[in-house]
Order: C-alpha cells, then structure tokens, then sequence
C-alpha cells in the first residue's frame, strides 16, 4: 500500500513538474536575487545621502591627518634643492671618512645654481634642523664660490670654510639624501640619528620634549580625574532634584559650554591675579597679609582647564543616568542590600557608558589644550600644542610640528583605546 501511495505521489510531482516548466528552486533563486539588488540599490542611495558628510569628514579630519603624518617625514626640502648632490651619494658608500670629488663636485654645482634665489634660504635653514651653524656655512659657501673658481671641489670648499674638510656634514649629507627622513620624528621625542647610524638621546640641555610629553600626559589625568568626581555629583544632583530646579541647573551648565573658551579664560585671569577677585577676598577676610600669586601656577591652569571642559563630564552622565529606571535601585533595596552596597554594585555600572563617553571627551580635549596653559601658565606650565603652534607660526619648522602632532595623535589613540578596553570590559561584566 505504501508503495503505490509514493508512486502515485512521484506521478503527480512529475505532472506537475511538467505543467510548470520553472521548479519552485528557480523562482526562490530569482527572489533572492532580486531582494539582493533591493539591498544594494538601498545602500548606494544611504551612501549618496552621506556623501556630503564623508567629504567634510575627510576634508577636515582625514586631510589634515595625512597631511601631518606627511610633513613629518618629507625631506623634499633637502633633496630638490641639491638634486645633483643626492644623485652622487649613490657612488659613495660611506666607508671612507670624505666623499669622493665627484660627490664634492655636485654640491659645488647645486650651491652655485641656487646663489641668490629662495630656495639657498630653504635649503640652509634645513641643515640647520640637524646641525645648528649650518645655515651661515651653506650661505657662506655659496656666496663664496664666486670668489675662489680655482682648484678642486674639496680645495675650493676647504678653502672658503674650513667644516667642509670635516666628515660630520657630509655624513649628514649622505644619510639625508633621500626623500623621506626620520630626523623629525626622532627629534619630538628627543632622540637623533647620529652620523654611524645608531639612535641615540639628544643632549640634556636640549632634551625637552619627552618632558612636555610626560606633562601634557599627567595634566590630561589630573583633569580628567578631577573631572569624574566633580562631574558625576553634579549629574547625580540634576538628576535627583526636582525636574524645574534640574532643568534651570542643566540650562547653567549649557550656558557655561556655549560660552567661549577665550572669554571663559579670560575671566579666571582677572579672578586669579594678584589685585583681582580671589586676591581681594583672601586679604580682606584676613586669611593672608598680601597677594597670593597664582597666575603662572599648575593651580590656575588646572582649574581654569577644569571649569572648561566640566560640562563635557557631566551631560554624557546625566543623559545616561536619566536613562536608569529608579526601580532597579529600589530592587536591590528590597532584596536586603544597603543603600552604598545598592549603588555601588547597580546604579554605578549602569552610569558606565556614561562616565565612559566623559572621560573621553575631557581626556582627549584636555590632550590640546593651548589657550588656557598659555595665557594662564608660564613656560614650565606649557604642553605640546603650544610647541606645535610655535613651529607653525614662529620658527616655521613645519616637519617638527607635524612630528609633535603626529606623536600627539597616537598618544591621544592609545589614551581612548586604554579607555574603551578598561569600560568595555567593566561594563560587560557588570
């Protein structure tokens, strides 16, 4: 019986197979493909849509970045303006103290060609990045040259200065001759490439920046510490509060964040100086003879820095405590726990994303602070962004600015990778 019930069944799907030439396989083919086209056509009409966004991104973000990490490297400087010199230090493989005359012979060449042109000012004030003194000696050589058309190369440069009979410069020469140099990166954390090619630390009286860099580093967690504490109490207050006053408090708040950074600094300057406001009250209550200084001090940029980016600590905790239904604590509560044993192991983990998001925000920002160190600090108090600015605009030494913001940036990732591995891990266990 079995039998002819499955054959009676295969006779069927073979009619039915043979009325419908299509098996049911090819139109579920076809309806796939058909769904996945849909996707795609969605997905380049939501690529379109943020097309303007990714160009601004990249203009403004992305751009500048890879325009930074550029800068720190290129040594076109060098190479196009003494473009024969290069060229010869292929023939010499820097196991003999001097170059051969050929080498010697191209640099002649370069420097004659560009006596009395921008680039000869472009090309000194290069050397004198890895050798201080060496922007007079290639103006004076090629000045010079002019005036002594007689004997070798090596003869004729001896002759107008006697540092080209030294092999350091021409050691230096060698090791610069190509397009990408490493002198700048070295350089923003204290190191150099000396003339063998080993790296080694610069000297103490010129070793500055690793300092500045440990600075800027410990001013960033101070802030950022402080930042936590100040700002999860006042979120915590905003929140518990009754919804009118929290509102008024949250419009305080907003009104300190929409107000400029300038005039915001501006005004602890004439509260911290020594005839300003804190002064004023110190001496008049009699709690000092005289004026403190505080202008000048880690005091004054602290808590200006502080006051600055407080705000940003507290909306990213307020919005996520607002977010946390008051039943969960009750909960806990009602299951036998103590009111700091019921925030500390339930409200506190549920704020972490929150105070996560703050300590972003404050940590990174405070990383390139550069109005409030300069104008409320002294030379001691300054970070790195103030040594970016002044070789951008003062020294315009643009390969080292972009070295200090480059190791800036990496600091600055590494500081929000520690930061997402340290609340990410926290938040899930919680």
């Amino acid at each position: 019986m079995a039998a002819h019930l499955t054959i009676a069944v295969d006779t069927k799907d073979s009619a039915r197979i043979a009325r419908d030439p299509d098996p049911p396989g090819s139109r579920q083919d076809d309806l796939g493909r058909h769904l996945r086209r849909q996707e795609r056509i969605r997905e380049f009409k939501a690529l379109c849509l943020t097309a303007p966004a990714l160009v601004f991104l990249f203009v403004a973000f992305i751009g500048p970045l890879l325009f930074f990490m550029y800068r720190a490297v290129d040594n076109s400087d060098l190479v196009d303006n003494i473009p024969r010199t290069t060229q010869a230090m292929n023939v010499w493989s820097g196991a003999e103290a001097m170059p051969p005359d050929a080498v010697q012979q191209a640099l002649v060449d370069d420097l004659t060609a560009l006596r009395g042109t921008p680039a000869l000012a472009i090309l000194a004030r290069t050397l004198n990045y890895h050798q201080a003194g060496y922007r007079s000696l290639v103006q004076k050589t090629a000045n010079g040259l002019a005036a002594h058309p007689e004997g070798t190369a090596a003869q004729r440069l001896a002759t107008i200065d006697e540092r080209w009979a030294e092999p350091v410069i021409w050691q230096i020469l060698r090791q610069e001759s190509s397009r990408w140099t490493p002198l700048f990166v070295l350089s923003a954390i204290d190191l150099q490439r000396k003339p063998d090619g080993s790296i080694g630390r610069v000297d103490e009286d010129t070793a500055i920046y690793q300092r500045v860099f440990l600075r800027t580093f410990l001013a960033s967690i101070g802030v950022t510490a402080a930042c936590v504490v100040l700002g999860y109490v006042t979120a915590y207050s905003l929140v518990r509060i009754r919804p009118r006053l929290g509102r008024a408090a949250l419009f305080i708040v907003l009104i300190s964040l929409w107000t400029s950074l300038l005039v915001r600094t501006l005004a602890w300057i004439l509260i911290l100086q020594k005839n300003g406001v804190l002064n004023a009250a110190l001496t008049g209550s009699g709690i000092v003879d005289e004026p403190l200084q505080f202008i000048r001090t880690w005091f004054a940029v602290g808590l200006a820095m502080v006051h600055l980016l407080l705000p940003l600590m507290i909306l990213p905790i307020a919005s996520v405590m607002q977010s946390i239904p008051p039943s969960y604590v009750r909960a806990s509560r009602s299951l036998g726990a103590s009111p700091w044993r019921a925030f500390w192991s339930v409200y506190l983990p549920l704020t972490f994303p929150g105070i996560g998001a703050g300590i972003v925000l404050v940590s990174t920002l405070s990383l390139g602070f550069f109005i409030t160190p300069e104008l409320l600090g002294g030379p001691e108090h300054q970070m790195v962004s103030y040594f970016v600015a002044f070789f951008t605009n003062m020294s315009v030494n643009w390969g080292l600015a972009s070295a200090l913001g480059a190791w800036l940036f990496i600091m600055t990732i590494a500081l929000f990778a520690v930061i997402y591995r340290v609340f990410g891990i926290t938040r899930v266990a919680a």
